[in-house]
């Protein structure tokens, strides 16, 4: 929304059908069903960063 109401020409509508799509494309069940079971929170990229990195060792890890 910050960047929508930053541009000269702000579009809210394509805004809106975006978010829609994407909740449809990301639901719980579709999620679910492509066996996506671990999220990560981007409040703050340097931590979401590194969760993610340590997420990715423990997967390496437990395959060996």
């Amino acid at each position: 929304m910050d960047r929508e109401k930053k541009s000269s020409t702000p579009d809210y509508k394509e805004m809106c059908r975006r978010f829609l799509a994407d909740s449809e494309d990301f639901s719980e069940e579709k999620l679910e069903a492509a066996g996506i079971t671990k999220r990560f929170e981007n409040m703050d990229i340097a931590e979401c960063r590194d969760n993610i990195i340590e997420y990715i060792d423990y997967i390496k890890r437990e395959r060996i």
